[in-house]
């Protein structure tokens, strides 16, 4: 599979995509407030298209590196911790509805009217706001949890481990055996060597 050009690297990079869709959304929120021609908003839209698919096309080329490294053993980073991963992308999410949110509300001065369909996107935005707020607070607390979980659960250790295995094949002795006793037990072959030293 071919690598994607660099224009498209930079593009699709999902922290840089999202950025250039914020903006490019955000050409558009105020075209509905009537503070850009509608040309721009038009270029806008068309360009978050764009950015949409050079984030895809990113996206999947990175899959299958992933693919075709791991077929080496090699483990990704971002496989080897998920959680932390989708914790940043929603507090993202959270922080650029935010961002959005507060641009339409200060792009009007107190007292003056927001246009009817800017005040719902307003509403709409907002309220993604909370829903990806709440989601990030939900997997924060699960991580939490499972941290909780896995130490409480934590492997013994390596010494206890091996201490279990002799303790099970060799069961503690009521008394240990004096020299004289050792030796009376030995082999024939075994007394006259030690008796040779």
């Amino acid at each position: 599979m071919n690598p994607p050009t660099s224009t498209t690297r930079f593009i699709g990079t999902p922290r840089n995509a999202r950025v250039l869709s914020v903006g490019a959304a955000l050409v558009v929120f105020a075209w509905l407030g009537g503070a850009v021609p509608w040309w721009l908003a038009i270029t806008a839209a068309c360009f978050i298209g764009t950015v949409r698919n050079a984030e895809r096309e990113v996206r999947r080329y990175d899959a299958w590196w992933s693919e075709w490294q791991a077929m080496g053993g090699h483990v990704s980073p971002a496989a080897a911790r998920p959680n932390r991963t989708s914790r940043l992308k929603l507090a993202f999410q959270a922080g650029a509805c935010a961002l959005v949110a507060c641009v339409i509300w200060e792009m009007y001065p107190a007292g003056q009217e927001i246009p009817g369909g800017l005040a719902l996107l307003w509403f709409v935005i907002v309220g993604c706001f909370f829903w990806k707020t709440g989601q990030l607070i939900k997997a924060a607390l699960v991580a939490s949890f499972a941290r909780s979980a896995r130490r409480s659960k934590a492997p013994p250790t390596a010494q206890k481990r091996e201490d279990d295995v002799v303790a099970w094949v060799l069961p503690r002795a009521s008394s240990s055996p004096s020299r004289e006793d050792a030796m009376r037990n030995l082999p024939n072959y075994c007394a006259r060597l030690v008796a040779r030293e």
